[in-house]
């Protein structure tokens, strides 16, 4: 019996050893978008997992002779799926940026939709800066190479689309130094004055260790449940008028 409980413990301290390993091992995550693909790989002891693949040229491959017959038989053997919101937003975002039936890049459209998105950024402000703070300079961006080969089809169009995207690096840049360990990206932006096309890859690699997002999160989830309980729960609250 004594021996059982010596094997128990034993176990006991190996698996306490190898979670507290896990967890406070610099993991590596991989982010790698290239050729309308995208592909996160989560890297650590040797070994490398994929997180997240996918080929987002695949719809527009499908389409071709008698691609239109196949999409009605199809309707007719599944239910219309609705797309979600996200997706369904992104789409028309990308319209108001960049609409080949109006003429290709939208003049204010970007603008626009920056606004739009600096508002909802605005709404969690609270939640993502707490986070932010809890990991600040914990995570570490220890490479990130972008290329952009674009052009709208509009000399003009083009040229000031050039210029918007380099004043939004200027601004994310500060943004993410305060928060991460980040050295200046690798950036290679060319504008094709003569042709629409499109054309980006982005490679970076980023450490950060599991116990600091744990952390994180536990105190986002509890300081929730307490404002939760104090608002809906004491006297005076919501709930009791």
């Amino acid at each position: 019996m004594q021996y059982l409980w010596w094997s128990l413990l034993a176990v006991l301290v190996v698996v306490v050893l190898a979670v507290g390993v896990t967890l406070w091992h610099n993991w590596t995550i991989f982010l790698h978008v290239f050729d309308k693909k995208l592909l996160i790989e989560l890297r650590g002891f040797g070994f490398r997992k994929k997180l997240y693949s996918r080929d987002f040229s695949k719809k527009k491959a499908e389409a071709g002779p008698g691609a239109s017959l196949k999409k009605a038989k199809s309707k007719k053997q599944k239910p219309i799926q609705k797309k979600n919101g996200f997706s369904e937003r992104w789409e028309k975002d990308k319209k108001r940026i960049y609409d080949k039936e109006k003429g290709g890049y939208q003049h204010g459209g970007l603008t626009e939709v920056l606004g739009e998105y600096r508002e909802i950024y605005r709404e969690a402000k609270d939640v993502i800066h707490t986070f932010l703070d809890d990991t600040r300079h914990r995570i570490e961006i220890s490479s990130l190479w972008i290329r952009l080969d674009f052009g709208t089809g509009n000399p003009a169009h083009t040229g000031m689309l050039y210029g918007t995207i380099w004043n939004l690096v200027g601004l994310g840049y500060p943004f993410l130094v305060r928060y991460f360990k980040a050295a200046y990206p690798s950036l290679e932006v060319t504008p094709d004055f003569y042709r629409p096309r499109f054309d980006l890859e982005i490679k970076s690699i980023i450490k950060v260790r599991p116990a600091h997002i744990i952390n994180a999160v536990c105190k986002q989830v509890g300081w929730s449940a307490i404002t939760y309980v104090k608002q809906y729960f004491t006297k005076g609250s919501v709930k009791h008028g």
